[in-house]
């Protein structure tokens, strides 16, 4: 069965959820997985279950492809569902670049090549940012547009029915796929995803290879390819569907005309009253649902439709005092044709013009300061900044909002990106360098820590530097081992006598032997890094790593995340939001629930010769 809840207001959902949760418990030994739209989202989902709930321990939050690959694998234990990475499909295309040149269809790309291939194949600026490009439309085509990879990959490479539907200016896309296929040893996820769903019923104890129930939370984030594979799961287990919305039947508002037709009234076209507020304000949601719906009706989906919207003019006792925001929320809702009431003093939609960017930018930083001073119950984490190119703001955001001379005081702020994650970077960092420092430190964890996209927006390096300090560490010497005492008392070989070395070749030109030191210095002449720099980040690494080392009582445990905490806000401040909401949480489990003594032995170095 799959049970649809329809809200307008997200605590409504969220508290339904947690209801649900809380009569259906998973079990004590299991964690129960639930899908969210991105990690600021999730996050403040699980704080929501957790006062409900009194508890969230045993509630894991991901997005939906990463949920998806994880029920796939059930049905296709030996296969990598997450093998088509965003990662993978960027560095596939750079290698497949020269093979591309060989096709007549790759001639939009020709110049772009023809420069990659005169540089010797360096990756400069623009081959990086093409191949970004190419690799965000292709994760695309994977969710959105399935059936195009599944004729693709049905098709050989000399095959001309790769082209069908396709201008010859983008015949080089399917090409590119076939050559990515070569380099990636699995199909994409999308494919098996198809496979499911045209085989499920022949598929044996499904009920055994899923959840008994499935919880999705959406923003009208799902594709076409989730919302059939999901109505199909089904009709064999309870899928429950969290849905905000605006209001209900909206493409048919949108879409279908009622009344007369009449095509001199001119003056209706600037009337509010007139004017299809569905079209404006709701036309992303109607599609959605539509999907939904039309899903349902051709798979005879067994449906339990919940619909709970709550007025938002109920607060206000005087008509002219509802902000037209809240009237237009309630026409959405329920397609009433009352006439807006538009007060002089109503400011809940403001169009201001501005002169230039960075007036805009002072006047938005000046009223998030009127409302966090006018407002207790306010937080900065509860202001949203909206932006259709949010590329394009970021450095004016960086330098107004950082800018302590405007107002005396900072505003933290966080970029939503697209590529959110599951959880948050900071608290991903924590977990990665507590695990890493329970281990032997190799150059692959050196380098697995290096290549997380946290790591570098937190030292400010990209993984071109990540690859070259790498190369620089093998040729430094590293073998193993973050100091002399993971090696029982032997230095060399050792990531701080390499760290050693580099800084000594800041210093000496010539490879001298410091007898004091018992090591050379070293340098390397084609390398383009900043090894000043680099030297700070493994020093910082090496000290976070060997601060966590061991075994300690809660209240020890705190200090150290506290203090790893406090040195990475010092070096960047975009984290600033993130830490301050960790350290509250941190603060506010300062009592533990268990005897210090208890917790120890969390963390365990396991070493090998």
């Amino acid at each position: 069965m799959l049970n649809l809840y329809k809200s307008n207001k997200i605590e409504v959902i969220s508290e339904l959820l947690a209801e649900e949760l809380k009569i259906c418990p998973p079990p004590i030994n299991e964690k129960l997985e639930i899908v969210v739209p991105n990690y600021f989202l999730g996050n403040w989902l699980r704080e929501q279950i957790t006062i409900k709930n009194k508890i969230s321990a045993l509630y894991e939050l991901k997005t939906i492809s990463t949920y998806t690959e994880s029920l796939l694998t059930n049905f296709f234990p030996a296969i990598d569902m997450s093998a088509w990475n965003f990662e993978s499909i960027k560095w596939g295309i750079i290698d497949s670049l020269e093979e591309l040149n060989s096709f007549k269809e790759s001639f939009p790309l020709r110049n772009w090549i023809n420069k990659y291939l005169d540089n010797k194949k360096t990756i400069d600026g623009d081959i990086y940012n093409l191949t970004k490009k190419i690799t965000n439309n292709f994760i695309d085509y994977l969710i959105f547009r399935p059936e195009m990879i599944a004729q693709w990959n049905r098709y050989e490479i000399n095959s001309s029915n790769l082209f069908k539907n396709l201008n010859s200016d983008q015949f080089w896309q399917p090409i590119l796929y076939k050559l990515l296929e070569e380099k990636i040893s699995e199909k994409p996820s999308c494919l098996y995803m198809i496979e499911v769903i045209k085989n499920l019923r022949k598929i044996k104890n499904v009920q055994f290879q899923v959840p008994n129930q499935i919880y999705i939370f959406s923003d009208n984030n799902l594709s076409k390819l989730h919302i059939n594979f999901y109505s199909e799961l089904s009709k064999f287990i309870k899928v429950n569907l969290y849905l905000l919305s605006p209001g209900e039947d909206l493409w048919n508002r949108i879409n279908c005309l009622e009344g007369e037709l009449e095509f001199d009234d001119n003056e209706s076209k600037l009337n509010l009253n007139n004017t299809n507020i569905e079209k404006i304000f709701g036309k992303f949601g109607a599609n959605f649902q539509k999907l939904i719906d039309e899903n349902i009706y051709t798979e005879g989906i067994n449906l339990k439709n919940n619909l709970i919207y709550l007025d938002p003019t109920t607060n206000f006792h005087n008509k002219k005092d509802i902000p037209l925001l809240n009237q237009i929320q309630k026409r959405l809702i329920d397609n009433n044709s009352v006439d807006f009431i538009v007060s002089e003093r109503d400011d809940s939609i403001l169009l201001c013009e501005h002169f230039n960017q960075n007036s805009q930018f002072e006047y938005l930083r000046n009223k998030i300061i009127e409302i966090i001073n006018s407002c207790e119950n306010i937080k900065y984490s509860d202001i949203a900044v909206l932006s259709p190119q949010t590329n394009l703001i970021k450095p004016y955001l960086r330098y107004i909002f950082n800018n302590e001379l405007i107002n005396g005081e900072k505003i933290p702020y966080f970029f939503i990106d697209e590529d959110n994650h599951d959880s948050s970077g900071i608290y991903e960092f924590l977990i990665d360098i507590t695990e890493i420092a329970s281990e032997k430190i190799t150059l692959e964890k050196i380098d697995y820590i290096l290549s997380k996209k946290v790591t570098q927006n937190i030292f400010d390096f990209n993984i071109t530097e990540k690859d070259e300090i790498i190369f620089l560490l093998t040729q430094a010497g590293f073998h193993w081992g973050l100091d002399d005492k993971e090696r029982l008392g032997e230095e060399k070989n050792t990531l701080d006598w390499c760290i050693n070395r580099i800084t000594l070749g800041l210093i000496y030109d010539k490879e001298v032997n410091l007898s004091t030191f018992n090591l050379k210095p070293f340098s390397y002449k084609n390398i383009s890094l900043d090894l000043n720099k680099w030297v700070k980040i493994l020093i910082h690494l090496k000290k976070y790593i060997n601060l966590i080392r061991g075994s300690f009582s809660y209240s020890n445990w705190v200090e150290k995340i506290k203090f790893i905490l406090k040195s990475i806000a010092d070096s960047n401040a975009n984290f600033n939001l993130e830490i301050s909401e960790i350290n509250r949480i941190l603060d506010n489990h300062a009592i533990p629930l268990i005897p210090d003594d208890l917790i120890q032995g969390i963390f365990h170095i396991r070493l090998s010769s």
